[in-house]
């Protein structure tokens, strides 16, 4: 959960090359040229979806949309009230960093706010500077579950410092490639956003019977299918090595990704025989179920076993026979979601109970049916998949094309190459 080094020594190793600076320039920490203001512990029980009650909440999650569907209903201390244009940075998780350009709205606690003396520092230098900064004291943070951001770390990042005219130069250079560089993102966006769209419209008509002519019968999900979840084992039963326990941060949208990992002994495999994953399982996050409207749910492979199921991640059980993909599809449909988003529970963690799951409903048809109708699906999908592909190597492309225009800039290349 903390840091095993000191910044100092973490910009001095710049592993990433994104805290390089001009040889020239001087550095200046962060404490020198701006205020920190860590969040409030705004009460809970004040929270509200209401938008007609109070004022919107900033927590982690709304940092990058600058939106927030939770409310708090109370009084609050005027100096955590977000304006539009203040730079907020996230202190669990990713460590994100945003310009917030929605409408004033409360600071909640793991969110800070980095006000700049603008005599001092530009602003906007400042903004463009953090993010590899942030992303390299994340690297070096040590944590079992979710990596934590101490404000103290944050005031004593040495900032590159040059003169304030040279660092306008350079944000004004900066800006101008980035413009280039939204454009084209917002581009390829659109495509991948209207291809979620034909994704949708695919498995409407696939569970409607429409793909395959199919009779559909709609049932409940707890006729045909059961579900467990994990164990909340202590943190002082962890690991460094062993077996891989299966958290809610290990399943995403459709797949399973492991770029955190917990380990437990061994021979927890032979002492929760119960809670042990195979090949096949598939398994869903009962906390934040959803993100965009997708579901994160997915289908264990070889990569994923052997592991251990933790608590509030659900692994589904078929108690009659029920085509276990056209199931998993079933589970990204509209359908689904529909009636997940209508009855998700809970404002700061939203969540979803087994009881109700297992009481949405679900369409039934005969076994060669449901094989048919997954068939369709994945002919239809494997073409559209390729298209995803393209497009999400091409948006890897501009982010690391961005990467590159913030490591010369901050070298001190960028501004001198216009010149010439």
């Amino acid at each position: 959960m903390s840091l095993s080094i000191s910044v100092q020594e973490i910009v001095e190793k710049n592993e990433r090359n994104l805290l390089s600076k001009k040889d020239n320039w001087s550095r200046i920490p962060v404490s020198e040229v701006a205020e920190i203001l860590n969040g409030f512990a705004f009460k809970s029980g004040l929270f509200t979806t209401d938008n007609n009650k109070g004022m919107p909440l900033i927590r982690i999650r709304d940092i990058k949309n600058s939106e927030s569907k939770t409310y708090f209903n109370g009084d609050y201390p005027k100096e955590y009230v977000i304006k539009k244009g203040d730079i907020l940075i996230g202190m669990d998780g990713d460590f994100d960093i945003a310009i917030w350009n929605g409408e004033d709205a409360l600071l909640n606690q793991r969110v800070c706010k980095i006000t700049v003396n603008e005599n001092k520092f530009n602003k906007k230098f400042l903004y463009y500077l953090m993010p590899g900064y942030l992303q390299a004291i994340h690297n070096a943070t040590s944590a079992v579950t979710v990596k934590h951001l101490s404000s103290r770390d944050i005031a004593r990042i040495p900032l590159p410092n040059p003169s304030l005219e040279e660092q306008q130069q350079v944000v004004d250079e900066i800006e101008k490639q980035f413009t280039r560089l939204d454009a084209s993102v917002k581009d390829l966006k659109s495509v991948r956003n209207k291809i979620k769209l034909y994704k949708d419209s695919i498995l409407k008509f696939a569970y409607e019977g429409k793909l395959t002519d199919s009779i559909i019968e709609w049932k409940s999900i707890e006729d045909f299918i059961d579900m467990s979840s994990g164990v909340a084992f202590k943190k002082s039963e962890y690991s460094d090595s062993g077996v891989r326990l299966f958290q809610i941060a290990n399943v995403t949208f459709g797949k399973t990704t492991w770029e955190e990992v917990a380990y437990l002994p061994e021979d927890y495999l032979v002492k929760y025989p119960h809670l042990s994953l195979k090949k096949g399982d598939i398994l869903m996050a009962l906390n934040r179920p959803l993100l965009n409207h997708i579901l994160k749910i997915a289908i264990l492979e070889s990569k994923d076993v052997p592991s251990i199921l933790y608590q509030r991640v659900g692994r589904f059980e078929f108690i009659k026979p029920i085509n276990k993909k056209y199931f998993f599809y079933y589970m990204r449909s509209p359908f689904l979601l529909q009636d997940l988003e209508k009855t998700l529970q809970g404002v700061n963690i939203p969540f979803i109970n087994k009881s109700k799951l297992m009481k949405f409903r679900f369409p039934i048809c005969s076994t060669e049916n449901q094989e048919r109708i997954v068939n369709e699906i994945e002919t239809r999908f494997s073409i559209i998949d390729k298209l995803e592909q393209t497009i999400d190597s091409s948006l890897l492309k501009t982010e690391q094309l961005r990467k590159s225009i913030l490591k010369s800039a901050f070298e001190g290349n960028l501004v001198k190459e216009v010149v010439a």
